[in-house]
């Protein structure tokens, strides 16, 4: 048997579809800090928040996966089912 990580695997369909967005669906509605969904986050707005303890847990690899994959694609979302349309957190290198 082979075992796949899902965010690796979306990230190789992504680049081959040459998407605007990839998105990670998880079982949160986004990054959560403080209770809250973020709804957008940068590259330094994620290794701040690790830092500082607002991520932690399964969200601190995932959200790393999510900014590494930035090299690939413009954006990364992470979201929920319900979230799909246009929830959840996006991830860009640098907000403008």
């Amino acid at each position: 048997p082979t075992n796949v990580n899902a965010d690796s695997a979306a990230l190789a369909i992504a680049v081959a579809m040459a998407a605007d967005e990839l998105v990670f669906v998880s079982n949160v509605p986004g990054v959560l800090i403080d209770g809250a969904v973020v709804h957008q986050m940068d590259v330094a707005d994620v290794e701040a928040a690790i830092a500082g303890g607002a991520i932690g847990g399964g969200m601190a690899p995932k959200v790393r996966a999510a900014t590494g994959a930035l090299v690939s694609v413009p954006a990364v979302r992470i979201t929920n089912l319900e979230g799909l349309e246009n929830g959840g957190t996006r991830i860009v290198a640098e907000k403008g």
